[in-house]
């Protein structure tokens, strides 16, 4: 599965996107865990009724990955003598 989200490339598990001057590429929840079908966690309700609970997270994120690439420094930019207006 190949496509763009709305933060950045997703390639299958992995997620691709720009963050302040650097390339991040992160491990997703795997898409065919059948305990939170892909999801990553899952709601667990407290059994009384009330709206109380906790998120129960899933053994296939225990090991996710995040690989930050930097793309090196700002040039520093050229600034006029001009008046602005």
């Amino acid at each position: 599965m190949t496509g763009l989200t709305g933060s950045g490339w997703l390639l299958g598990r992995w997620l691709l996107y720009f963050d302040d001057r650097s390339l991040v590429v992160e491990q997703q929840a795997a898409p065919s865990c059948r305990e939170c079908s892909g999801k990553g966690a899952w709601y667990e309700a407290d059994g009384y009724g009330s709206e109380d609970g906790c998120w129960g997270l899933c053994p296939c994120t225990a090991r996710l990955r995040r690989l930050v690439i930097p793309l090196g420094r700002r040039r520093p930019t050229q600034y006029s003598d001009e008046p602005p207006f």
